[in-house]
């Protein structure tokens, strides 16, 4: 228990300490277009390996009591964005919802420096079906909601992940139909790929336009691979375009990015064999083209799969083709809301991290960013399972302690 007062006491003395922001995060979710504003340019899963690496492993006296703290304020001075300088950026993703209570705007602002739009920069929230039938051509359009976000961020000084540009999910089927009718043909593929140039021209320039320097990195394709075989997703994307949708999209991102933006190919279960291949290959043609700068590993995880030892070696394997790497949805669930399910997932995210920062100085990986999917647990997507950082109170929960211990 000396360890834990220990750490009791650095945590509350922090209290008093200056509460310099460190950075802000805004998403929304949905895909109404109230309030918009057009763009506007100037032109089957492994078996999980048993763990053989030696690390020291926390036990659970090592880590403070889920409740010890009252309140997330309790750990002001803490801040992971600035335990990890070096090393690399803490993100999280936030939506409307989460901005409009401000206890989670403060808690936000006091541990990280980058944000990702949880569902606002996605295809649906931009793209306004009723202005492309009426132009029968591709309008983009930024929501109100959107531009909130991207003002807050703006004015806190936090930097945004771009997520997501072509994807399968979350873009209407109209978009790849004549007319941009919900009953109409496929398109070909000539007409497909005028779409997507087009899609991304516009939320690119209007960033750069109205947003210059705000974007540090774009997930330009996301998910295009199968998990159980390494194939290609059937998407509409790979239906009328074909394998090389892929490569066309990096053209067209690198055409209209800022130069200083950086494009990540995005996908999950990254550490399947099979996929880890498909995309491994893929990225190396994009290398030899210098369309991409990383790749993104999506990582919601669970405390029993995959291995840490699993996860950190395709951390190096990316790492190895000279790319950086950036975990871009992190989350670890549990099987429930106990103290010894939260001891569990904590001692999964301390030993993550542990080995990140092992790996990061040996110079066996090139993580450049971190992003946390969500701040506290009844916000996040898979809130049945308790994933995150915080509780439903925005109490910090072992999670968090496990993460800061590695910091420290």
């Amino acid at each position: 228990m000396k360890m834990q007062k220990l750490l009791l006491g650095c945590l509350l003395a922090g209290v008093g300490l200056l509460a310099v922001a460190c950075s802000n995060v805004n998403d929304a979710g949905g895909s109404d277009n109230s309030g918009v504003t057009e763009a506007v340019s100037p032109s089957a899963s492994p078996t999980p390996t048993t763990e053989t690496t030696s690390t020291p492993t926390p036990t659970p006296d090592d880590m403070p009591p889920i409740y010890d703290v009252p309140e997330a304020e309790s750990v002001i001075g803490t801040r992971l964005c600035e335990r990890y300088q070096g090393y690399f950026t803490v993100g999280t993703c936030v939506n409307s919802t989460t901005l409009n209570h401000p206890r989670i705007e403060k808690l936000i602002l006091e541990q990280f420096n980058t944000v990702t739009c949880e569902n606002e920069t996605k295809p649906d929230a931009l793209l306004n079906q009723s202005a492309c039938v009426a132009k029968n051509d591709v309008v983009v359009m930024f929501p109100q909601r959107t531009i909130a976000i991207l003002d807050w961020a703006q004015e806190h000084n936090l930097k945004v992940r771009g997520h997501v540009l072509v994807w399968h999910s979350q873009t209407p089927d109209w978009f790849f139909k004549d007319g941009f009718k919900n009953d109409g043909t496929l398109v070909s593929r000539e007409v497909m790929l005028q779409r997507m140039e087009s899609y991304i021209r516009q939320v690119l320039e209007y960033c750069n336009t109205n947003y210059p320097g705000l974007f540090t990195a774009w997930d330009v394709v996301n998910e295009a691979f199968e998990d159980g075989s390494g194939e290609y997703r059937n998407s509409y994307w790979y239906q009328i375009v074909g394998e090389d949708f892929i490569r066309y999209a990096f053209e067209y991102a690198r055409k209209y990015a800022a130069e200083d933006t950086k494009l990540f190919y995005n996908d999950f279960n990254c550490y399947i064999d099979s996929k880890n291949n498909a995309i491994r290959k893929v990225v190396e043609e994009l290398i030899e083209l210098d369309l991409i700068d990383g790749v993104g590993m999506q990582s919601h995880l669970d405390v029993d799969f995959p291995s840490v030892g699993d996860y950190i070696r395709t951390v190096e394997r990316f790492s190895e083709m000279g790319i950086e790497v950036q975990i871009t949805e992190l989350d670890v669930t549990t099987t429930g809301s106990d103290e010894a399910s939260f001891e569990k997932q904590g001692d999964y995210y301390d030993r993550l991290f542990q080995f990140l920062i092992a790996y990061e100085k040996m110079g066996s990986s090139n993580v450049t960013g971190l992003t946390i999917w969500g701040v506290a647990d009844n916000y996040s997507w898979r809130s049945s399972q308790y994933p995150l950082l915080f509780d439903a109170m925005l109490q910090p929960k072992p999670a968090y302690y496990g993460v800061l211990q590695q910091a420290q």
